[in-house]
C-alpha cells in the first residue's frame, strides 16, 4: 500500500528518541521543491537534499536541481545524527504547472535565463512556457527582449535534453524495478 504524504505535512514524531528506525515501514509518496542541495556523488548519484518545506530527502538522483519539484517513493528514517530524514528509492521530477515553478525550471536548466529572463518568458507565455521554449524557439526570440536566436536554441536544446534525460531514467528505472 501507497500512502501519499504532502511535502507541506509536518515531519514524522520518531517513535523511540535516538533509534534508527523507519517511520513506517510501507512505502510512502513525498512530493517536493528542491531548494538546496547539501551533498551530491557525480559517480553514484546519490544526493542529500533539502525541500522548501524542510525536509531532508535522500536517494539517488543524476542530476538533481534546485527548483524543481519531484515525486518520491521512499520510507522515513531516523539518523541517529542528523535525525528524520526521507529515503526514497524512486524519484520522477515533475515539470511544474504552477508560474513560479515554472520560472524556477527554466532559471534551473536553461542557459541564459535568470530572474528576468524567466520572469518575461513566463509572462509572455504563462503555463505553456516551457512547450513554447521547447517547441518555438523562433517566438521566444522574437518576443523575449534579450534572447537571441541563438539563445532561444541554446535554451530549446537543454529543454529537450533534460526532458530526454528525464525519460531515460523512467525507463532505467521501469527496468530495474
Amino acid at each position: 500500500a501507497v500512502t501519499t504524504r504532502s511535502a507541506a505535512a509536518s515531519s514524522p514524531t520518531p517513535s523511540g528518541a535516538g533509534e534508527d528506525v523507519l517511520f513506517d515501514h510501507s512505502a510512502l509518496e513525498l512530493r517536493g521543491v528542491v531548494s538546496r542541495i547539501t551533498f551530491h556523488n557525480e559517480e553514484n548519484g546519490f544526493v542529500i537534499a533539502r525541500l522548501r518545506t524542510g525536509e531532508t530527502v535522500k536517494g539517488v538522483l543524476r542530476e538533481p536541481a534546485v527548483g524543481v519539484e519531484y515525486h518520491l517513493i521512499g520510507t522515513w528514517k531516523l539518523d541517529p545524527r542528523f535525525g528524520w530524514g526521507f529515503a526514497f528509492s524512486d524519484a520522477q521530477p515533475l515539470v511544474p504547472t504552477s508560474l513560479a515553478g515554472i520560472r524556477d525550471y527554466l532559471r534551473a536548466h536553461c542557459p541564459w535565463v535568470g530572474q528576468e529572463v524567466s520572469r518575461a518568458i513566463v509572462e509572455a507565455f504563462g503555463e505553456r512556457a516551457i512547450e513554447v521554449c521547447k517547441s518555438d524557439p523562433a517566438t521566444v526570440s522574437k518576443q523575449i527582449s534579450g534572447v537571441t536566436p541563438d539563445r532561444a536554441a541554446d535554451i530549446q536544446e537543454a529543454l529537450l535534453e533534460r526532458a530526454h534525460l528525464e525519460q531515460v531514467e523512467v525507463d532505467v528505472r521501469g527496468i530495474v524495478s
